[in-house]
């Protein structure tokens, strides 16, 4: 019996002995499973949190780069054709420490084998929004400082990352991200006329307006002999058909014409304002329900809702006068600021939004012209800039420059003399502006600041040494800013405005072809200046009424520009080659025009209306003329029509008859406005946003990787 317990016991041992093994590995493999798991979750973890990182990075980048250029293409992140996104030393130097893996030697290229990689897709097209802000949506109305009822012009772009990390046992994990990112811009040239001010138009012959219209305030239409609008019209204030009340022209009051005014409906038929009950606008109790009927959504004013659009970055547009209190003056002519020199950074009125709005600032070629009558001084600049394009200022608040030698002939000044015989005036230099003569006779004795702007495009476009050690290409941006001399030593308490000398203005000559390198990042040109500008002759157009139009392009090659000024005022092709400069103080008989050609967005002052006073023109003499168009020598003009600002130079009074005759309008927008191709420096408020971001498979991310190669390449 005791063998056969001992025996028992034995086997009772083994088998116990046995269990305890068994479970001892299954607590050791258990235990290893858990520490990769754990492992496994803290790599995944480092994977999403290094995935995001490098998603934020390429946003950023993406940013910085629709920062500093005007115009984006669809195709420039793509890396046979464009500047794909990089992850160099920079970006790889955040992760220093960590267990995210990149390739050896980075190469954009490599989308498909990059172990980490950011990635930016192509550019959707642009849609055209109406962006409207909740006030209740946190901190929204900040972000879109200033686009609250804008239409805007939005772009989605896919934007990929993932990364990679791995372990010293060779245990690795991936994670990816995909983000769509939206740029959205509003321009002041999506539209054929914008006003800051009160609206006007009252043309003698046949006008039509092709593109959008909007007015920040009241809107004043009538006609002579018919008004075709072939798109929307919103004024922010009332849509009247009529004059503003007590306008004077020519020294009578001025009626109201009684010609059709025409609008579009939702089928395209055209719908006049006058109706057999009578004309159809504000006044009338009835004026909502009748215009929706009669124009459906095509014709509104603030009581449908249309809101004044911010036109500067600053978000202070303009204050009119109140014509009620006679011994004040209200006005606030903020927006003029645009068109004003770069300021010191020390003065008690600087402000960095209002300064970075300024085409000055924009300027990549700065033309600056000191001193007074016989006694001016010319030198070019460029003025120094960070990595985001921003100016540099000096220790005393000055902004930095980097001086250019002006190439021969680019830029000469031409004073103004003359002499009377018998009564009559000749000039001898310079030019005489018969408008401003109407204010004094001073007044309209102009010293010029002639420039050449086919020397000019022939010195850019070929890179010319002529400008010095730093040629063109290294600071050629589109934008070129012409500063005359102040008026005065110190601007207007009341909004910062500090008009330039009224007896020296810019006049461009031989225009018909501007700069547009190959080199540039935006095609085209403009050109602003804070006094009078004069456009002689045919301007990025080439004078033939056979080719382009009032949309149409003259071809393919032909750039944006624009041109922005205190007033603009167009003097026909026949100026120079008649020798209009000497009799340009005589009789506008004695200057008849030729058909002339101007495709250009136009920036510009006015002055305006004023009860028993005088009258503005209308937008149909915003573009100012000296000559006898006899109201059928045709003036072609493309473009977009923009009136920020009331005039503080060339002070004027307009008036139809005395110092010129109107034309032939043949005007319109320009089809590349309409598809959105600015000009450099275009007035615009861009913003970034993200629409949605998630986490995503790694097949997700081959899958999206796929269709940007296949877009790209």
């Amino acid at each position: 019996m005791k063998s056969s317990k001992k025996g028992n016991t034995l086997i009772l041992v083994m088998i116990l002995t046995a269990v305890i093994a068994i479970i001892a590995g299954s607590t050791m493999d258990y235990g290893n499973t858990e520490l990769k798991n754990n492992t496994r979750a803290q790599l995944l973890a480092e994977a999403q949190y290094a995935s995001k990182s490098l998603l934020e990075y390429g946003i950023a980048t993406i940013e910085r780069r629709f920062q500093t250029q005007t115009n984006i293409e669809s195709d420039m992140f793509s890396r046979t054709s464009g500047n794909p996104l990089t992850l160099g030393a920079e970006a790889q130097n955040m992760f220093s420490g960590s267990h995210v893996v990149f390739a050896p030697t980075y190469n954009p290229s490599n989308w498909n084998t990059n172990p980490s990689d950011v990635v930016a897709g192509v550019l959707a097209d642009q849609k055209q929004y109406l962006l409207q802000i909740n006030e209740g949506s946190g901190n929204a109305s900040s972000q879109f400082q200033g686009l609250d009822n804008s239409i805007v012009g939005a772009q989605a772009i896919p934007v990929i990352s993932k990364a990679t990390v791995s372990n010293s046992n060779g245990m690795s994990v991936t994670s990816c991200q995909l983000a769509q990112f939206v740029v959205a811009d509003a321009s002041l040239f999506t539209r054929a006329i914008f006003y800051n001010l009160d609206f006007e138009i009252a043309p003698g012959p046949r006008m039509d307006v092709y593109g959008p219209v909007h007015a920040n305030r009241d809107s004043y239409i009538h006609a002579s002999s018919g008004l075709y609008f072939h798109d929307t019209v919103n004024s922010a204030g009332d849509i009247y058909h009529s004059v503003m009340t007590g306008t004077f022209e020519n020294g009578v009051i001025k009626s109201t014409m009684n010609g059709p005014v025409n609008f579009q409906n939702d089928e395209g038929q055209w719908v006049n304002m006058k109706q057999s009950d009578g004309w159809i606008d504000s006044t009338r109790s009835d004026w909502f329900t009748r215009s929706q009927d009669l124009w459906d959504d095509n014709v509104a004013d603030g009581s449908h809702g249309i809101q004044e659009l911010s036109a500067v970055l600053s978000g202070d547009n303009y204050i009119e006068d109140d014509p009620a209190t006679t011994s004040v003056d209200e006005t606030r002519n903020y927006a003029y600021r645009t068109i004003q020199p770069v300021i010191n950074k020390n003065r008690s009125d600087y402000e960095e939004v209002t300064e970075i709005d300024k085409w000055s600032y924009k300027a990549g070629l700065t033309i600056s012209v000191e001193g007074s009558g016989g006694n001016y001084t010319v030198k070019a600049y460029t003025y120094e800039r960070d990595a985001n394009g921003d100016i540099q200022y000096d220790g005393s608040g000055d902004p930095q420059t980097v001086e250019l030698t002006l190439p021969a002939n680019v830029i000469t000044i031409n004073e103004y003399s003359d002499y009377v015989s018998r009564g009559t005036r000749y000039v001898t230099g310079g030019m005489y502006d018969r408008r401003m003569g109407d204010l004094t006779t001073e007044a309209g004795k102009q010293d010029l600041v002639e420039i050449d702007v086919g020397l000019l495009a022939d010195s850019i476009n070929n890179d010319s040494s002529d400008w010095g050690s730093d040629t063109p290409s290294s600071w050629w941006n589109g934008v070129v800013y012409v500063q005359l001399p102040y008026e005065s030593s110190t601007p207007r308490a009341t909004d910062g405005v500090q008009p330039a000398d009224q007896n020296i203005s810019v006049r461009l000559n031989n225009g018909s072809e501007i700069p547009n390198p190959s080199y540039a990042v935006d095609e085209g040109m403009s050109l602003a200046t804070n006094g009078g500008l004069y456009v002689n002759g045919n301007y990025n157009a080439d004078g033939s009424s056979s080719s382009g139009g009032s949309q149409e392009t003259d071809g393919s090659d032909e750039p944006p520009a624009a041109l922005a000024a205190d007033a603009v005022t167009v003097l026909s092709s026949n100026w120079t080659s008649s020798g209009y400069d000497t009799i340009s103080a005589q009789s506008v008989s004695k200057r008849t025009a030729a058909f002339t050609e101007v495709s250009a967005a136009i920036v510009s002052g006015l002055v305006p209306t004023e009860a028993n006073e005088s009258y503005s023109g209308g937008v149909h003499n915003l573009p100012r003329f000296l000559e006898d168009w006899k109201n059928s020598v045709q003036f072609t003009y493309r473009g977009s029509l923009v009136c920020l600002y009331e005039s503080e130079v060339q002070l004027g009074p307009f008036s139809c008859g005395s110092y010129y005759n109107p034309p032939r309008r043949n005007w319109g927008f320009n089809e590349l406005f309409a598809d959105n191709i600015m000009p450099p420096g275009t007035p615009k408020i861009r913003v970034f946003f993200v629409t949605s971001s998630s986490s995503i498979s790694q097949s997700q991310y081959d899958a999206v990787l796929g269709d940007i190669i296949a877009a790209n390449d």
